[in-house]
């Protein structure tokens, strides 16, 4: 058996049956188990591997921190010594082209972060900072990879690239081909058949994490025989030039994320995230192998500047609304569904929702302040957009979904979005009011909702709030009130409750 080890991954070739054995063995840790109907019940199955594999199994691939667990595991095989080859692929920052970023806007560091700079810079190929919201990761992303001068690459999900671009923009000059944005296979094609061609001059590239996805999911599936893509995945940085490779809200799609790195050979990575503890025990253990916990950068621990309150509200009939999803479990967007389809009691909704707004908001706000309203359905936000617009015709009120324009958050008044659209990834400036009318029980989901409350840069006398709803009636909604109270502990500079006489 071969052990190729490269910066993130370990390749394991020339495999026997007793190998494959082996190696099947290994990944049974690996694998994420998950709800799955089956008739008219729902049963336990297998659902993401946090490894990867050929199809005909002839190659295997872990991440690289995995490595003296694996090599102790295959030693229980009778795989060591003569039997076992380890061949180690180092890289270093010469073996890429040096790049020149000229910088157009660009603040010098603020003193906290210049540690966390010079973290990134360190010995180390894998990085990663887990700074809270608003405290500059996007910054230092593109402050690091100005210092060190190689092509970069920049990874996320879909929804964030008009927002990245829009600072890369910002911060760099840039001359035609030297910032590119890769969007879909026909994109990544072009990008290697430049590379291969020698006239690929781009200094920072933008490329969703679907697009490596499929990429990487091609080469599994023709056994590395792609008839597609001109260049494998493992080799993919080195014969492009990306030296360096930053991923933004890694925790998101993070399954998706983590096989990347069993495909990454590079000098140096950072991954950023503001919430990397889950409520989930197993992918707590899948964030350790990627990024153990004593190689992360918090920038020094959490800064409490936000004010938490609950507000509990009642409902004469609660039992008359559906909030199942099709595991069976709790979901709002049901509730929502459910709620919406009874006439008075969704018009007594709304109206408790134009109060919150009135009373938390419109009688407090000073000229420049903003507000988020966060639904589960877009049809919720759409409606609720347009109903405010009318009731307060001076202020601009924005719906945030799929297909919308992101200046036209940031230059709202009032903003109204999803969890999944303006959840995480989103900063505006002088965001005094957050309400969260969704009942979730995700742990970063919650802390991620409340990371959008940012200190209030122009009115720093002012404790920015993020409220959110709970429905006394629902059992879900109360458990889930708990856990949130438990989640914010430590990130609320208060938290309270409080109670509203609207009956739905």
């Amino acid at each position: 058996m071969r052990l190729d080890i490269s910066s993130h991954n370990i390749k394991v070739s020339q495999i026997c049956q007793r190998g494959k054995e082996a190696l099947l063995q290994f990944c049974k840790p690996l694998i994420q188990m998950g709800l799955e109907r089956v008739g008219r019940q729902y049963t336990m199955v297998p659902k993401r591997t946090f490894a990867a594999a050929m199809k005909d199994r002839s190659e295997f691939r872990f991440h690289v921190n995995q490595l003296d667990d694996l090599k102790q595991h295959l030693g229980h095989f009778g795989f060591k010594g003569d039997n076992l080859t380890i061949v180690e692929h180092k890289t270093s920052a010469s073996a890429f082209p040096q790049v020149e970023h000229i910088i157009k806007e660009m603040f010098e560091p603020r003193e906290q972060q210049v540690p966390i700079i010079e973290y990134v810079q360190e010995d180390g190929t894998i990085k990663m900072i887990t700074l809270q919201t608003g405290k500059g990761k996007t910054y230092i992303a593109m402050r690091t990879a100005w210092l060190m001068g190689l092509r970069t690459c920049f990874i996320f999900k879909g929804m964030y690239v008009e927002r990245w671009m829009q600072d890369l923009e910002k911060t760099f000059e840039f001359e035609d081909g030297e910032l590119l944005m890769v969007r879909g296979s026909g994109g990544l094609i072009k990008l290697m058949q430049m590379a291969i061609s020698g006239v690929l001059k781009a200094k920072m590239i933008v490329i969703t994490n679907k697009t490596m996805y499929n990429y990487i999911k091609d080469y599994e599936q023709t056994n590395g025989k792609s008839k597609l893509y001109p260049i494998p995945p493992h080799e993919f940085y080195e014969r492009t030039g990306i030296g360096y490779r930053v991923m933004d809200e890694v925790h998101l799609d993070f399954h998706l994320n983590y096989r990347q790195d069993l495909y990454t050979h590079t000098y140096k990575s950072l991954s950023l995230s503001a919430t990397m503890v889950s409520s989930d025990q197993f992918m707590n253990r899948m964030y350790d192998i990627a990024y153990p916990i004593h190689k992360r950068n918090d920038g020094g621990g959490y800064h409490k500047y936000i004010a938490v309150t609950a507000i509990l509200y009642r409902m004469t009939r609660p039992d008359i609304i559906r909030c199942k999803g099709g595991t069976g479990g709790y979901s709002h967007n049901a509730f929502e569904e459910s709620l919406m389809s009874k006439k008075l009691m969704f018009a007594n909704y709304l109206k408790m929702i134009e109060h919150i707004v009135m009373q938390k908001f419109i009688k407090r706000r000073e000229d420049g302040q903003k507000m988020l309203i966060f639904f589960a359905s877009v049809k919720l936000c759409t409606l609720v957009a347009e109903r405010l617009q009318k009731i307060h015709p001076s202020l601009k009120v924005a719906r945030y979904c799929q297909g919308d324009e992101y200046s036209d958050l940031l230059d709202a008044d009032i903003g109204v979005s999803t969890i999944l659209s303006a959840g995480t990834a989103v900063d505006i400036r002088n965001l005094r009011i957050t309400l969260m009318t969704t009942s979730i029980d995700s742990r970063q989901s919650n802390e991620q909702a409340l990371g959008r409350t940012r200190e209030l840069a122009d009115f720093p006398g002012i404790t920015p709030e993020f409220l959110y709803l709970v429905n006394t009636d629902n059992d879900r909604h109360m458990a889930y009130h708990a856990n949130k109270q438990a989640f914010f502990r430590l990130k609320a500079l208060s938290q309270a409750v409080a109670e509203i006489s609207f009956l739905m």
